[in-house]
């Protein structure tokens, strides 16, 4: 459970204060059983030991492959991924601008999908990454609006976005 200073754990009946004055905005397990939270900065929990990387911004968004890379969406400086040695990061890249990463998904053939918006210059847009290309998905497509705040993928494989102007 995240609040606003404090991210805390429940097991066995009884709730453990994991994380102390940070606020945790998104967490994702990892296939190696490791917890990542991300907030005012990015923590990872494995063998129970805390500990914290140097991305330093506001983590909006968590997403980890099959293969244990993390991907982090922020506030202000776009996409960073972590390959379990490097953090890489996608800010500016021509593909991809320095934006507001909302949501991060992975589909089930390994793809990423970001869920952006950027209120100042009005360049929010629904981005999907295979690997080698990107693609970026407008409002031309059934998305009620550019700027994307969250990405769910129902049982049947039919894919929702939250919008500004509502679910598409």
């Amino acid at each position: 459970v995240s609040t606003e200073n404090n991210l805390y754990s429940f097991h066995d009946g009884e709730w453990k204060e994991e994380i102390k004055n940070v606020e945790i905005n998104t967490f994702a397990i990892a296939p190696d059983g490791a917890i990542w939270a991300g907030g005012g900065g990015i923590y990872r929990l494995f063998g129970g030991n805390w500990t914290s990387s140097n991305v330093r911004d506001i983590i909006l968004a968590l997403a980890i492959e099959s293969d244990g890379d993390v991907w982090v969406g922020l506030e202000n400086d776009g996409v960073y991924k972590y390959d379990g040695k490097t953090w890489i990061n996608f800010r500016g890249d021509e593909n991809i601008p320095q934006v507001q990463v909302n949501a991060i998904s992975v589909d089930s053939q390994g793809a990423l999908w970001f869920g952006t918006n950027d209120d100042f210059n009005n360049r929010g847009q629904l981005y999907r990454y295979d690997g080698n290309a990107w693609m970026i998905y407008s409002t031309g497509l059934d998305i009620l609006a550019n700027d994307i705040y969250d990405i769910a993928k129902s049982p049947d494989g039919k894919y929702w976005f939250a919008t500004r102007k509502g679910i598409s």
